[in-house]
Order: C-alpha cells, then sequence, then structure tokens
C-alpha cells in the first residue's frame, strides 16, 4: 500500500481521478449528501457541493461531465454535472433506481445499471443530446457496471460475486464467469485487459484481479475492512480502495500492475 488519504466520512462512491490527480468523492446519509473534490497528490479538499439525497453513484468522463446516479424507491435517474463548476449540463431520467454508472473511453457515451425488484438492465445514454440510445436486460442482482475500452461489451459485477460480460450491440452475455465471492464493486484498467472486483462485508473484504482475456482471478489482494468501492489512476498503476463507515473515510492507494499476466 502507498497511502491512505483522509476522505469524509460515509464515503458512497468515488469516480476514476482525472489526469490533474483530482477525484470526486460522493459521501453522506439519507439525510444529506455530498460531493467533494481532492487532490491526491496532497490529499487536500479542493470543492465540496450538496446533491441530491438519491445520489448514490459516481463516473467521471475525459470530456469533463461528472454523472450522478440517483435513486429512489421507485424511480432513477442520471444528473450530469460540469466537472470543473458543478453545474447541471444534463438530467435523465431512467427505467428504475440507479445503481452503478460507466462512461465508455468515447467520453461521451453513458452505460448506466439501474434496477428494481422487478427488472435489471443496463441503459446506454448519450450524454450530449441526454438520449437514450438502448436498453438491455441484466441479471436481477447485478451491483455494478464497467465498459470494454472499445465499447463492444460491459461487464456487470452481481452480489454473488458473478462477472458477466454483454455484449453492447445485440445486448446478449459472452461469457459468464464466478470470482469467488460476494460482488460489491467492480472497476478495469484504463486499457483494458484487467477487472478489480472488491468482493467481501464489512468486516473482511478482497480485491479480485481478474483476466479478461481468460475469464479467471490471477490473483488476490487485500482490501480494508468497510471497502465500499474502487477507482483506477489513468495510467492504470494505482488502484484506490474507497473505505467508508458512520465514523469515518478514507481513499487507500495500492500500486498494481498495468498488464495482465
Amino acid at each position: 500500500m502507498a497511502a491512505v488519504l483522509a476522505a469524509p466520512k460515509e464515503v458512497l462512491a468515488a469516480a476514476d481521478p482525472e489526469p490533474d490527480g483530482l477525484m470526486w468523492v460522493l459521501s453522506g446519509s439519507a439525510r444529506a449528501k455530498t460531493l467533494t473534490s481532492i487532490d491526491l497528490s496532497s490529499g487536500k479538499v479542493l470543492a465540496s457541493l450538496g446533491v441530491s439525497r438519491a445520489a448514490g453513484s459516481l463516473a467521471a468522463s475525459s470530456t469533463g461531465l461528472l454523472a450522478v446516479g440517483l435513486a429512489t424507491a421507485t424511480a432513477g435517474a442520471v444528473e450530469l454535472l460540469n466537472v470543473t463548476t458543478g453545474a447541471e449540463q444534463g438530467f435523465v431520467p431512467v427505467g428504475a433506481p440507479v445503481r452503478s454508472l460507466a462512461f465508455g473511453a468515447d467520453g461521451t457515451t453513458l452505460y448506466v445499471l439501474d434496477g428494481d425488484a422487478a427488472s435489471t438492465s443496463v441503459t446506454v445514454v448519450d450524454s450530449v443530446s441526454d438520449r437514450i440510445l438502448a436498453t438491455f436486460g441484466q441479471p436481477h442482482d447485478a451491483v455494478g457496471i464497467v465498459a470494454d475500452p472499445s465499447q463492444r461489451s460491459v461487464w456487470t459485477l452481481d452480489r454473488s460475486g458473478v462477472v458477466e460480460q454483454t455484449s453492447t450491440s445485440t445486448g446478449r452475455p459472452t461469457s459468464v464467469f464466478p470470482t469467488g465471492g460476494p460482488g460489491l464493486a467492480i472497476t478495469e484498467s484504463p486499457s483494458g485487459g484487467l477487472l478489480y472486483v472488491l468482493e467481501g462485508g464489512s468486516s473482511v473484504s478482497r480485491i479480485a484481479v481478474v483476466s479478461t482475456a481468460k475469464d479467471s482471478v490471477e490473483r488476490v489482494l487485500p482490501a480494508a475492512a468497510r471497502s465500499v468501492g474502487l477507482a483506477v489512476s489513468p495510467s492504470g498503476g494505482m488502484l484506490y480502495d474507497l473505505v467508508g463507515a458512520p465514523g469515518y473515510g478514507n481513499i487507500q492507494e495500492i500500486p498494481v500492475r498495468t498488464n495482465a499476466s
């Protein structure tokens, strides 16, 4: 582990850091939610702004957008913010409460994992026009999503730790494989080839490093208790383990290899 940086208590999610080393972190409770911008090189808080109490997930694009996933008991939507100013630039209702978000490598296509008691889907959104481009089904208990750099497929993680790869052109699964433990969150190396799957519960957590070429776990990294999510640096060389609890929060840096073995 390289370092542990302070973060707001009750961390819920974070976007992958920007090239300048700034990371947006979502934190809070059912009473109030906040977005905080943290300089990872110094650990300093640079900005903070309130967001909807329904906010639960976060993703940043290469084109300067911050997507906030909203989830009430019955409805979901995505709020699009300017990553520099925090000003709202778009709002897209989706079919169910949002569970996870991922931007494609093009910086404009947003993949939204949303679900309720009836069904779970991926909703594909054009963040420039705020249009829904496509929708396709996913396993009912899916909790996280990432998009392949080619944007030909997405990977979703379910609560049992199973990863499913789905073609974005057909909406059909192309591979399904277990990673070994209860699934909490998923991210991937920027260049592709590796998935990082956060598994576990409140007391014990681990990170399964998955080769997408082999559909198998290559190695396992320790994760902190109370881990809630993962983010990865633009170079792919640093993984960020997000820790959130009612009384504290932090960001734990984990150096990683940038290619599969």
